[in-house]
């Protein structure tokens, strides 16, 4: 699958929504599809997330951070993907932000190509706005 990406324009502080994306043990308070995510390593940061899709999933992602414009993450261990790997891009822009996350996603087993465009473009303005909700309620 190749990368789909999308930037939406949100009224927040880079900083808050930076420190936001960055809480990852705190996605499951916001996140209903991910019901625990813990920090495995720190050098590297590497977080196991658990997914509740149907069934219950693991995997773990390797995240760098570049305050407070990027974010980027690699898999290195899933029970559901093969690939996946993406960021978040947050740049000022005319007094708001221009936030943009990018997504590339296999999974580890057969899905047609076809479902999964569907669902990750479904997911990705829905991702956005769970992020800057988030950022909202906690920095108003």
């Amino acid at each position: 699958m190749a990368t789909v990406s999308l930037t939406k324009g949100i009224v927040a502080r880079q900083k808050d929504f930076f420190d936001v994306v960055c809480d990852y043990q705190r996605y499951p308070e916001f996140i209903s599809e991910i019901i625990n995510a813990r920090m495995i390593s720190v050098q590297p940061k590497r977080v196991e997330f658990t997914l509740e899709l149907v069934k219950t999933f693991h995997y773990v992602l390797e995240f760098k951070e570049k305050s407070p414009t990027e974010i980027s993450w690699k898999l290195v261990d899933s029970n559901l993907f093969k690939k996946n790997s993406g960021g978040w891009r947050i740049q000022k822009e005319n007094g708001a932000l221009a936030v943009t996350y990018s997504l590339d996603v296999e999974f580890g087993f057969l899905v047609p190509s076809v479902i999964v465009n569907r669902m990750v473009k479904k997911d990705l303005p829905k991702m956005i706005d769970r992020f800057s909700n988030r950022v909202l309620a906690l920095h108003g």
